[in-house]
C-alpha cells in the first residue's frame, strides 16, 4: 500500500481495544509500503509505556536489528540492568500509602501550592449539557522556526529560566487572553526519572502534575516567568506524588456553563525527541502523528525541540470546540511566541 494507506491501516490498528486479561499488552503490525520501505507499528496499552521507555525500546530494537542483519553477536547485556517496573510500584506504595490521612511532606507541599478554590476555564467551547469521557480529536501541527526559538532563548537566558518555563508561561498568557480569567490551571507531564536506576526502567513512570498561574494584576513577562519557574521547581521536586492523590486537592467552584473536565488543558514537552536511528542497510525513524483519534482532555499541546526548532501539534476535541477554533487558537499561540521573542528588554 501507499504510505497514506499504511498510515490509515496503522491508525485503525491503534484504535483496536486491548483485553486487559491477556498479556502482553502490546501488538505489532508489519506493513510493506514499498520494496525499500517498511512500517513497523507497535501498539502499547497506555498503562505500560511512556516517552522515555519508547526511546529505550527504540535503541534496543536498533541494536538488535543491526546485529541480525550483520550476523554480529548481539551487544552485551547491561552490566547494571534496570529493576523491573513492579519495584517502582512497590516503592511508590510504601512512600504514599493508600490512607489519605498518612503524613506526607510532599502532599503537604502540594496542598499549599494548588488547594485554593478556582474557576474552571471558560475556553471557547460549544455549549452543551452533555459531556462524554472521551471525544474525537483534530490535530493542528505547528513548527516554530529556529530563528524564533533563538530569540526566545535569549529572553529565557536573561530571565534565568528554561524554554519549558517560557512555553508554559505562553500558554498561560494565551488562555488568559481567551478567558479573561486570572487563575490558569494546566496539567504537565513529568518523567519521574529522578533516580539513576529509574532512567533505564521500561514502563509507565510518567506522572501528571497540576500547574497554577496567577495572572491577576497584569504581571510583566519577567514576573510571570519568575512565578512559573518557582512553581516548576517546587512541582518537580515533588513530581512522584501520585496523580490520584493530587487530584483530591483541586477544588473547582461550581460552574454555570455545563459539565467540564477538571483536566482541561494538558502540556507535553519533550526536549529530547525520539531521533532517527541509522543502522546497517536501513534508517529507522519514528512517525509521530498516528494516534487513536480520541482523547480525554479538552485540548493537549505536544511540543518537541529538535535541531534548534520547536515542532508538535495542538489536539482539540471536536465535540467540544467549534470548527475553526482549533486553527485560530494555534495560530494565535504561534503569533504570541513571536511577540514574546521580541521582549528581550523586559
Amino acid at each position: 500500500p501507499s504510505l497514506a494507506s499504511a498510515r490509515a491501516l496503522a491508525r485503525e490498528e491503534a484504535r483496536q481495544p486491548f483485553d486487559l486479561f491477556v498479556t502482553p499488552l502490546v501488538r505489532a503490525l508489519w506493513i510493506d509500503v514499498a520494496d525499500d520501505r517498511q512500517l513497523l507499528l507497535l501498539v502499547f496499552h497506555q498503562t505500560i509505556i511512556d516517552g522515555v521507555s519508547l526511546r529505550l525500546i527504540s535503541r534496543r530494537f536498533a541494536a538488535a536489528y543491526a546485529s541480525a542483519v550483520t550476523d554480529n553477536p548481539p551487544p552485551l547485556h547491561d552490566p547494571m540492568p534496570a529493576p523491573p517496573i513492579k519495584a517502582f510500584a512497590v516503592w511508590q506504595h510504601a512512600v504514599w500509602p493508600a490512607s489519605a490521612n498518612a503524613i506526607d511532606p510532599s502532599f503537604e507541599q502540594w496542598t499549599r501550592m494548588v488547594s485554593e478554590p478556582f474557576e474552571l476555564m471558560n475556553l471557547p467551547y460549544i455549549q452543551t449539557d452533555r459531556r462524554r469521557e472521551t471525544g474525537p480529536l483534530v490535530r493542528v501541527p505547528f513548527v516554530i522556526p529556529a530563528a524564533t526559538m533563538t530569540r526566545l532563548g535569549e529572553v529565557t537566558r536573561a530571565a534565568g529560566v528554561s524554554n519549558f518555563v517560557m512555553l508554559l508561561a505562553s500558554l498561560g498568557i494565551l488562555i488568559h487572553r481567551y478567558t479573561s480569567q486570572p487563575d490558569v490551571l494546566l496539567f504537565v507531564t513529568a518523567a519521574c526519572r529522578f533516580r539513576p536506576e529509574l532512567r533505564r526502567m521500561i514502563g509507565l513512570l510518567a506522572n501528571i502534575l497540576p500547574f497554577r498561574m496567577d495572572l491577576s494584576g497584569s504581571p510583566t513577562l519577567g514576573q510571570l516567568l519568575t512565578q512559573v519557574n518557582e512553581f516548576s521547581l517546587r512541582a518537580f521536586t515533588h513530581q512522584a506524588t501520585p496523580f490520584e492523590r493530587l487530584i483530591t486537592l483541586l477544588r473547582p467552584r461550581p460552574s454555570q456553563s455545563g459539565p467540564r473536565a477538571l483536566a482541561q488543558v494538558q502540556f507535553l514537552f519533550n526536549n529530547s525527541a525520539l531521533p532517527a536511528l541509522d543502522v546497517p542497510r536501513a534508517r529507522l525513524y519514528p512517525i509521530h502523528d498516528i494516534d487513536t483519534g480520541w482523547m480525554k482532555p479538552d485540548l493537549i499541546v505536544e511540543a518537541s525541540e529538535s535541531a534548534g526548532s520547536l515542532s508538535g501539534a495542538w489536539k482539540f476535541r471536536t465535540d467540544l470546540f467549534p470548527e475553526g477554533i482549533p486553527a485560530h487558537i494555534t495560530n494565535n499561540w504561534i503569533a504570541l511566541l513571536s511577540e514574546l521573542a521580541g521582549k528581550s528588554d523586559e
